[in-house]
Order: structure tokens, then sequence, then C-alpha cells
């Protein structure tokens, strides 16, 4: 059977910059809803990572890759995306049986996921008496929320650094105004700054680890793995960016992965955007939303390279669309004159700005759809860099 197998690099193997886990699992999860129903498996390579100490590997979802790890592509922005998405469909019709790749595909504000890569992608957090040892002191034998902290890369491996005064003194305001009223359980406080965590522990009587933050793709796994596997029996999970305008994957990904509902704030508004638990409807809407999205961005496919097959996003958005009683018939429509207007992009150079803007506000108006019940406002398309 033919296999793409995501691949997480060792230290100093990566190309362009450093992903984190949250990246690997947004990028696992994607890779499974593009491939599921296609006769393609997908695994996940992390044996040359220092993830690989501390979660035991299940068959079902781990291997170890035929090529040099080293080797794996890395697909890690929009362009790259594109890439990726056009490397897949040749890969299908191809004669290659193993088809090694890294990235971080689809998009931060993914509303929900499927039950089926729910339940493929929860062996990643069986980790070993190691790292659950210490979760289980932590949590104390009772219920219990999390709040995690993102303040930068810079902080890894400072540990008596702390972020600005002002961004300290809005932390401490969200969590005065925004969640000690809400929350229903003891508080267990995470950051990449372990100077602001432990102040923020004595302050408000949290509780935290002793351990040093680490970043997989620079310095180690094992606080890493413990942050997940407290993430994951939570109640619900909060998280502050002070670093920059997205959710974290690391979070927010585990939240959609165990069903938690989860609270966000982020750079550089901080309003307060909820996540809750949603059915997989909203989720096979906005991926492949996402994906025709690019398709009709003609000037980011040319300087991708990229040959995208039409007919076939085509037909996973309509077969998306029949599982929605929302718009069926305006989201058919709309891509049905999508697909015109591709067709004229294509032939007349002269006319792509034009065009190009009568696309993005047609896809605007059917993209709004699948957005419109959601509680947080349209997030912009913008592609960001590594986070945690």
């Amino acid at each position: 059977m033919k296999r793409v197998v995501q691949v997480y690099k060792a230290r100093g193997q990566w190309k362009n910059g450093h992903p984190g886990t949250g990246d690997f699992l947004r990028g696992s999860c994607m890779l499974f809803e593009s491939l599921k129903d296609s006769g393609v498996e997908l695994r996940l390579d992390i044996s040359r990572s220092d993830l690989s100490q501390w979660i035991r590997q299940d068959p079902a979802l781990f291997c170890i890759s035929s090529t040099e790890t080293g080797s794996a592509e890395e697909y890690f922005d929009t362009p790259g995306h594109l890439r990726l998405i056009s490397g897949l469909e040749q890969f299908k019709r191809g004669q290659a049986i193993e088809f090694p790749v890294s990235t971080n595909l689809g998009d931060w504000f993914c509303g929900c996921l499927t039950v089926q890569a729910r339940s493929y992608i929860k062996p990643f957090y069986n980790f070993v008496p190691a790292v659950t040892d210490v979760c289980a002191a932590l949590r104390g034998g009772g219920p219990y929320e999390v709040l995690s902290i993102r303040c930068g890369n810079r902080f890894f491996g400072n540990p008596d650094e702390l972020p600005a005064e002002n961004d300290r003194n809005r932390v401490i305001d969200l969590i005065e105004r925004e969640i000690l009223p809400t929350v229903k359980a003891p508080v267990v406080i995470m950051s990449d700054s372990l100077a602001l965590k432990t102040e923020l522990a004595r302050r408000f009587g949290f509780r935290t680890s002793s351990l040093l933050p680490e970043h997989c793709g620079l310095d180690g796994a094992f606080s890493t793995c413990v942050d997940l596997d407290l993430l994951r029996h939570s109640m619900r999970n909060y998280h502050i960016n002070l670093w920059a305008p997205w959710w974290s994957g690391f979070s927010h990904f585990t939240s959609l992965i165990f069903s938690i509902p989860s609270t966000n704030w982020r750079s550089p508004d901080f309003a307060r955007e909820e996540v809750p638990v949603r059915d997989d409807n909203f989720h096979a809407m906005s991926l492949y939303a996402q994906m025709a999205w690019r398709l009709a961005e003609s000037a980011e496919i040319q300087r991708a390279g990229a040959q995208m097959d039409a007919d076939s996003i085509r037909s996973k958005l309509l077969a998306s669309s029949r599982e929605l009683d929302l718009g069926r018939a305006e989201i058919k429509a709309a891509l049905k004159e999508m697909r015109v207007l591709q067709k004229k992009l294509d032939k007349k150079s002269s006319q792509s700005a034009m065009l190009r803007t009568r696309i993005s506000l047609l896809m605007n108006r059917w993209t709004w759809l699948g957005w419109r019940l959601l509680p947080w406002k349209k997030p912009s398309w913008r592609h960001h860099p590594f986070d945690k």
C-alpha cells in the first residue's frame, strides 16, 4: 500500500526554521483528512527527534521512514501547502510507494476535527510513565483547567527572562477580569517563560511545574510532553498569545483532538475567542474552503509552481456541502461560477488582476457560509510562522 510519512526531523536537519509540536499535530490531522478514503495510508515518523524518548509508538500510527528523514521535503507556508496538495495528487497516480513530508498543512483557526481524525491522532499522546507520573502529581487526582501563555521563542533556554512589564500587566488583567470569574476547578499554568509562570503561580495560587520549558525543534521534548499530557486531561484550556496573532497549535489542536472547550486571547487585540466543541461538518467545510481559496489565488499558485486539480477540489467541496444544511444551493452556484472564472483567468493573463478580485469577492461570499455561526470574527488568511 502507498504510504505518506509525516516526519518530525532531528535538531539540525531543518532547512526552513524549527516547527513545533503544534505544527506537527496540525499537519498530521490535515494530512489524514486529505488522504482518508484515498487508498493511501498515513504514518508518523518521530524516530530521530527527542519526542521518540517520551512517546510509546503504536505501529498503527508510527513508523520509521525507509528514506533518510532529513531529506523529507518541508511544506510550511502557503506556496508550500499548494505544492504539497499537488504533490499528493501526483503521488497517488504515480509508481512511488512512499512519500516523506514535513508540514503544518491547514490553518491555525480550524474549528473542529472529524471523529476519524481525532481517533487516528490520539495515540500520539500515549506517553511513557516518566511523563505521566509528573502530570499525575500536578493534577492532584481531581478536575483542573489549564492556562498556557506564549511569550516567544527567545524565552526557551532563558529561565530568568520575563516579558515586558506591559505584557505582564496585560496577562494579569486578563486573568483577573476574564479567567478567574469563569474557572470551575484549580488552574495549572504553563508557559515558555519559566519566570513568568512561576511569578503568576505564586501570585494566584496556580499549580505549575519547575521544569525548564522546551521547544521540540530547538532543545528537547520532555517538558513539552508533560504540557501536552496536562492539556489533554483538562476540563477547559485557556491560551494567551503575547507573541503573535494566532492561536497556539500546541494548545488548540490538543483541545480539538480531545473535544475540550477552549478560550483564546491573541495579540494585538486580545479579544476573547471561544472555541466550543462542535460537530464534524464545520471542519469539513473549513478545510476544503481553505484549499479552494488558495486555488483562486493564481499568483500564489504560480509562485509555488503547483498545478492544481480543480475538478478534484470541486468534487470534495460539493461532497462537503452535501453534509451541510446551510446554504447548499448557494455553495454549489458559487463553485460553478468560481470554476468558470478560473478558466478565464488561465486564458486571459492581461485581465488577471480584475478576475482575481472577482474571484476573491465570490470566495468571501461562500466561505462566510461556513463561518457565520462561529463566535469569533473572520480570521486573516495570511499564513503564520512556526508555533510551539
